[in-house]
């Protein structure tokens, strides 16, 4: 599998946005700005920066922030989720495994703690004949491109597995941080 930095991964959701957004419920859509007044509404304003930071990747139809957390202490980047309800988690250990994760046309199951990538039975059902036309080709592109420069794609848990001390840190490190959390 090819290593992704975080902005690699950013520059990637954004190449193939209009084709994820037929197909996921997801618009790679890069907003610094709103993705810093969503952190300091979810954490508290003044310091919730540290010496941590996030690459942002966009938001879901809810409008929860997805983003890389460059963790200061660790090496490893994993994808991250902060739910427009509430929910949060690590949705995959690393930017690769998140673009991979991708080509399954997984849903953020946002509902459940901690939020994770969830595989869906026929992800476009939900679709009328012409959406699900397009919403097919369009994840067929996808999926080639992931081939022809990532690889041929884990199944889904494979690429959302081992997460549980992520998520741990994830949850400590938003305790520290937010007003909200206890």
């Amino acid at each position: 599998m090819t290593k992704m930095t975080p902005e690699q991964l950013q520059a990637w959701v954004q190449t193939h946005v209009d084709d994820l957004f037929r197909f996921i419920d997801y618009e790679a859509t890069v907003d610094d700005d709103e993705f810093k007044d969503t952190m300091g509404a979810w954490l508290d304003n003044e310091s919730w920066a540290s010496d941590d930071r996030f690459v942002h990747l966009g938001i879901d139809g809810t409008g929860s922030q997805l983003a890389v957390w460059i963790r200061a202490q660790d090496e490893q980047r994993p994808v991250v989720f902060f739910g427009s309800e509430g929910g949060l988690g690590v949705l995959t250990a690393t930017p690769e495994a998140f673009a991979l994760a991708l080509a399954h046309a997984p849903y953020f199951e946002s509902f459940e703690e901690p939020a994770r990538l969830d595989r869906q039975e026929d992800p476009l059902a939900d679709k009328d004949d012409d959406e699900r036309e397009e919403a097919s080709a369009a994840l067929d592109r996808y999926r080639a491109a992931v081939h022809k420069h990532l690889g041929e794609p884990p199944a889904l848990p494979e690429l959302t597995k081992g997460l549980d001390a992520l998520n741990g840190e994830l949850l400590e490190w938003v305790k520290a941080r937010s007003p909200h959390w206890g």
